[in-house]
């Protein structure tokens, strides 16, 4: 496993990566809207959001997230409010990241899965209020 990003929930992603690039030297990508159904807790669900990724001179990722429209993974842990969403991990194998998360005791609340990549979100107490994301590429990002 490897550690891809820390995600943010936002109400307006365009005022928090201004912010961000200003007070932190933050180079973001172009804002995208991505319009997809991703199953919350085994049931459909037609989701829209704004999203971006930036990156640090380090090499640290942020991403941000303004759900737009449906329920998203970080609005079953936020509610309304803006914060620490997630930390996103890549796999090689996402069954079997998935087995043993749920196997110690994690929840699948909400998974995804395109030809380009497929993921999970993974709640639990012990997570500090987070989510957890397992991300599997198919292919260059």
């Amino acid at each position: 496993m490897k550690f891809l990003h820390v995600g943010f929930a936002v109400k307006d992603i365009h005022r928090s990566i201004g912010l961000y690039a200003d007070l932190f030297g933050i180079r973001w990508e172009p804002v995208k809207e991505y319009a997809i159904t991703t199953y919350v807790e085994g049931k459909a669900n037609p989701t829209k959001a704004l999203v971006t990724h930036g990156h640090t001179d380090n090499g640290f990722e942020f991403e941000m997230v303004e759900n737009t429209q449906g329920i998203s993974a970080d609005s079953l842990i936020l509610g309304d409010r803006e914060g620490l969403s997630h930390m996103a991990f890549t796999v090689d194998d996402l069954a079997a990241a998935r087995s043993e998360a749920e196997g110690r005791g994690l929840r699948t609340v909400t998974e995804f899965s395109s030809q380009k990549v497929d993921f999970i979100f993974l709640k639990d107490e012990r997570l500090a209020g987070a989510l957890v994301q397992l991300v599997k590429f198919h292919g260059e990002r």
